[in-house]
């Protein structure tokens, strides 16, 4: 999906899909837990050892990304935690310590790594792109808001704001949005569900270019980071060569798990 300008809709999720996000994210990790094996088996030898950084959503830390580090460590990666504790948005010490966590994993392998953003996550791993273009050579987002443009469009901006006083003025909610627009040199897949009872979904989408997608999966916000469809699209975009970076397409035995897929496919 092609996006032409930022949503200014500041209508956020739909409330049944909010107050079944727990429910709906208990089902995506059944589905996970059960399909990992034969996903792990699909994507094996995929890795080739490259260090992958995993960053944790609003309030959340590392134990909630531990599902898909796994399936990376299967894939032959080395996959980490961003090791800062609770996300509580852009402050001094989580910018500085996002930059020093990927300069630290780049330098152990002396090439650029990948970095992995859930939600708020998502945010701050593109910010990590910008401002490290040399040590990162490709973003993944997963139901992150890297679009939004009213405080509106999320049902977590309350948690947010309860940390502003502590956000760099440049990550200031206005300034952030402006900044937004500018675009990165490095590959970036956003990864979203039009059930997200979190995010509305249409601040999710960025805009979709030659290094650039959006790809629906079903499945909550919450549930993201252990989705079935949203692990084979994490372990295929970073199996997918920079030198002939192509869209995403989902193998056979996965379409009935993305959108439309079966019926482009009929």
């Amino acid at each position: 999906m092609t996006v032409e300008n930022p949503s200014t809709d500041a209508t956020p999720p739909h409330w049944l899909s909010y107050v079944t996000e727990p429910h709906r994210a208990m089902a995506e990790y059944v589905g996970f837990a059960s399909g990992r094996r034969l996903l792990s088996l699909q994507h094996a030898g995929g890795g080739d050892g490259r260090h992958i950084l995993v960053l944790p959503g609003l309030l959340a830390d590392d134990r909630s990304t531990r599902a898909l580090r796994g399936v990376l460590r299967d894939a032959g990666y080395q996959p980490h935690g961003w090791s800062l504790g609770v996300n509580v948005g852009p402050t001094r010490g989580i910018v500085a310590g996002i930059q020093g966590r990927v300069a630290d994993l780049a330098a152990r392998s002396d090439r650029p790594i990948s970095v992995i953003g859930w939600s708020l996550g998502g945010l701050l791993a593109r910010e990590a792109a910008k401002l490290l273009p040399e040590e990162i050579d490709r973003v993944i987002a997963l139901g992150s808001p890297l679009n939004m443009s009213h405080r509106g469009q999320s049902r977590a901006s309350a948690a947010y704001e309860l940390f502003a006083s502590r956000h760099l003025p440049d990550y200031a909610f206005d300034a952030w949005v402006a900044s937004r627009v500018d675009g990165l040199t490095q590959p970036m897949t956003s990864v979203y569900s039009r059930g997200d009872g979190i995010v509305h979904w249409e601040s999710c989408l960025v805009e979709e270019g030659p290094r650039s997608e959006n790809v629906e999966v079903y499945g909550s916000h919450c549930g993201l980071g252990m989705n079935l469809a949203a692990a084979h699209v994490v372990l295929d975009r970073l199996a997918a060569p920079l030198d002939d970076w192509k869209p995403f397409v989902p193998k056979r035995s996965y379409r009935a798990l993305f959108p439309g897929q079966l019926a482009q496919s009929a």
